[in-house]
Order: structure tokens, then C-alpha cells, then sequence
């Protein structure tokens, strides 16, 4: 990331359209000491929680989510984000 940041940036936002299709949600945790992964997390519209202990060490973790494109069966794509991303799938 730090060596090539604009193929990164660039990268993981199709990446990221590709991730959320078949989920309904995509959630993990990350280091609050890692400000690089967090304001790149924050950039591709994940939300991020508020730091809190986890772990085995019990370090300060934040966890981050942003909602997945999957749509249950029998229902109707509504959001043009949606439709926008099932677009580059």
C-alpha cells in the first residue's frame, strides 16, 4: 500500500464491488494501531466502530462492517447502489 498506493486505491474498490455480491454483510476488526489500514478501511465506506479490547491480548480492536449486495431470493434489487455494482460482477 505505501509502496503503490494508487493501484491499491484503485484495485480495491472493484475488488470490493466483487466481495460484497454474494454477502449480505462484510464485518471484520482492525488493529487500532494501524491508522494506514483504518483511513484506507474508512475510504472505501466501511464503518468503523469505536476501538474496544479483543483478542487473546485483549489490544484495542476496531471492528469495521459495511453492508453486502446479496439479495435473498425472491427480492427485487431496489438501491441503484445495488445495481450500480452488480454492474462490475
Amino acid at each position: 500500500m505505501e509502496r503503490h498506493p494508487v493501484p491499491v486505491l484503485r484495485y480495491s474498490q472493484r475488488y470490493l464491488a466483487l466481495a460484497r455480491a454474494p454477502f449480505a454483510r462484510l464485518s471484520n476488526y482492525v488493529d487500532a494501531r494501524n491508522h494506514i489500514s483504518r483511513r484506507w478501511l474508512a475510504w472505501l465506506g466501511f464503518t468503523l466502530e469505536p476501538p474496544a479490547p479483543y483478542g487473546v491480548a485483549r489490544l484495542p480492536f476496531h471492528k469495521f462492517h459495511m453492508p453486502g449486495l446479496a439479495i435473498p431470493a425472491g427480492r427485487r434489487i431496489e438501491s441503484d447502489e445495488q445495481k450500480e455494482s452488480l454492474k462490475h460482477v
